[in-house]
Parts: C-alpha cells; sequence; structure tokens
C-alpha cells in the first residue's frame, strides 16, 4: 500500500484516539492496541486501507522519527517559524503525549527504586540491630561496648571492653604480686 497524506492523517487520528504509547513498550496490551487501530483503519470505507499492525507500527514508527529530526533541524537553525499540515500537528500532538507518558513512568520507576533502596536500608540495619543484641546477651556479665541501633544511624558509646579490663586485671595482679 502506498502512503499519502490523507492516509498518514487518518492514522495520526487512529493513534491519537486509541494511544498505544500508553501501555509498556513490547507488551501484550500494546500489541493489541496496534491490532485494534489496523483494523479500524481496514474498516473504512474512505480512504480504502489494507494494512497490518505491524505496517501501521512502521508507518508510526518511520512518521515520528522524520517529524522529530525535522524539528531537531528547525530548532537549531532559528527564527524559522513554519505553518505544520494536518499530519504534522497530529504527529507534534502525538509526540507531545508519548513524551509525557515516557517521563512519567521514568519518574514512577525512580520512585519505586528509592522506595526498595530505603526499605533494604532499614532492612540491613534490623539485621546489624539483632545482632548488636544478641552479642550483648552472650556477654552481659562482661563490660562490652554498648551499641544503640536507631532506624536509621548507628550511635556507638564507648566503654571499656571485656579485653582491656581483662588486661588492667592482670596487670594489677602482677604488680601486687598475686
Amino acid at each position: 500500500m502506498d502512503w499519502t497524506e490523507q492516509y498518514d492523517h487518518v492514522l495520526c487520528q487512529e493513534i491519537l484516539v486509541l494511544e498505544p504509547f500508553k501501555a509498556k513498550k513490547r507488551s501484550v496490551a500494546r500489541s493489541q492496541i496496534w491490532d485494534k487501530i489496523a483494523n479500524n483503519l481496514n474498516s473504512l470505507q474512505h480512504p480504502q486501507f489494507r494494512v497490518t499492525k505491524r505496517s501501521v507500527r512502521e508507518r508510526y514508527t518511520l512518521l515520528s522519527a522524520k517529524f522529530r529530526a525535522k524539528m531537531r533541524d528547525e530548532e537549531k537553525a532559528s527564527g524559522i517559524d513554519t505553518d505544520l499540515s494536518d499530519v504534522k500537528k497530529a504527529l507534534e500532538e502525538i509526540v507531545e503525549r508519548e513524551a509525557v507518558v515516557e517521563e512519567t513512568a521514568q519518574n514512577d520507576k525512580k520512585k519505586v527504586d528509592s522506595a526498595k533502596a530505603a526499605e533494604m536500608r532499614y532492612r540491613a540495619l534490623e539485621n546489624l540491630g539483632g545482632w548488636m543484641r544478641w552479642r550483648m546477651k552472650q556477654h552481659q556479665d562482661q563490660n562490652v561496648e554498648e551499641v544503640l541501633v536507631t532506624r536509621w544511624h548507628i550511635f556507638e558509646k564507648r566503654t571499656i571492653s571485656c579485653r582491656e579490663e581483662n588486661g588492667r586485671n592482670a596487670a594489677t595482679e602482677a604488680a601486687t604480686g598475686g
């Protein structure tokens, strides 16, 4: 099938309605949306379409790539203001919506990742606190470094460790002759 501007315009309008970019890339849901777009286009009487979901997806990819390249070139050449055709206006809107969806997805992923990292830090400190409590139970009768563990920070309070105390006791016994 030869794509004309009229075909491209109808394709862009259908993409704006169904918004396939809202589904995750390479997912079944996105594939179903592209299939639905192809079926909707094939059911039209005027203009007559004979397309598959692959041809529709590839045509959109080609149109958006050309549009983005053209917009980059126009931004570099400052002061150029061109009138956009209906297809270009529709592509501009599609590209903007797609960018918003991608940005939102990235922000959501960052939030989830930071929440997971905070949870991992918290669990690591919980494990450390449990180890410290176990260690203190093992040496209850001896003077050991006392460690206070809070949710995010570790504070140390120094006391005489059992090794230092044992060393002093041995030195005292040697000096007194006992």
